[in-house]
């Protein structure tokens, strides 16, 4: 419990503002300690680099690849299976449980990956606050992907809407469709990857903003005193 913690993305320099500085942040709720980390100029490559990559790889997401690849796998089995009738109330459950455990495990994944960072003494007040209005910026109120959308949060609603109301009911009805085994399988482990994302948006999304006004306001009353003396 002690090490429960919500991380704040690098400033990798790869988004509006932002500046390279290699700064990454962690909140740890039961102390509300904040503890700094910092990454060098090769590791801020190679996380330009992997990002790059993901980027280009994200066409195998695509709904007009996976659907052949399905229905090409399909044809080497016969036996299908009905999820209500093979697993009951649990065929519902199923995707769900499993998508929190996905959850958990990129959470503890990415905590891992965060502890490989070298701990660095807190910047001052000034370049925290900047820190943390930028990284808010750029991953939560606005959305670098969606530019031409300027009303705060607007950009990351909308996304946010989409998936919960018309992608995940869709994915939940095609997982309820007969299918062979394997079929199944891989239907179930992309359900549950989209289900993953609600506890994220909300860890991520919603958390995340309530403790970075909460940083924020903390921060701007120690600059008045400081600017105050």
């Amino acid at each position: 419990m002690k090490k429960i913690r919500l991380l704040f993305a690098v400033d990798n320099g790869m988004g509006t503002n932002l500046k390279g500085t290699g700064l990454a942040a962690e909140y740890y709720f039961l102390s509300g300690d904040i503890v700094w980390r910092r990454l060098d100029k090769e590791k801020i490559g190679n996380h330009q680099n992997i990002a790059k990559k993901i980027g280009r790889l994200t066409w195998m997401s695509s709904p007009f690849l996976i659907v052949p690849i399905m229905a090409f796998i399909a044809g080497y089995s016969d036996n299908y299976i009905v999820p209500q009738k093979e697993f009951g109330l649990f065929s519902f459950l199923l995707p769900m449980i499993l998508g929190i455990w996905f959850f958990i495990l990129f959470e503890l994944w990415m905590i891992s990956i965060r502890n490989t960072y070298p701990l660095i003494e807190a910047p001052s007040s000034t370049v925290q606050k900047e820190y943390f209005e930028v990284i808010h910026d750029i991953t939560l109120k606005h959305n670098d992907v969606l530019k031409q959308i300027k009303t705060s949060y607007l950009a990351n609603i909308l996304v946010v809407l989409f998936i919960v109301f018309a992608v995940i009911p869709f994915v939940y009805w095609f997982y309820f469709m007969p299918s062979t085994i394997i079929e199944f399988i891989i239907k179930l482990v992309v359900l549950a990857i989209l289900l993953s994302l609600v506890p994220n948006i909300i860890w991520n999304g919603i958390v995340k903003t309530v403790i970075n006004n909460k940083i924020l306001d903390k921060l701007n009353y120690e600059l008045e005193n400081e600017n105050g003396k």
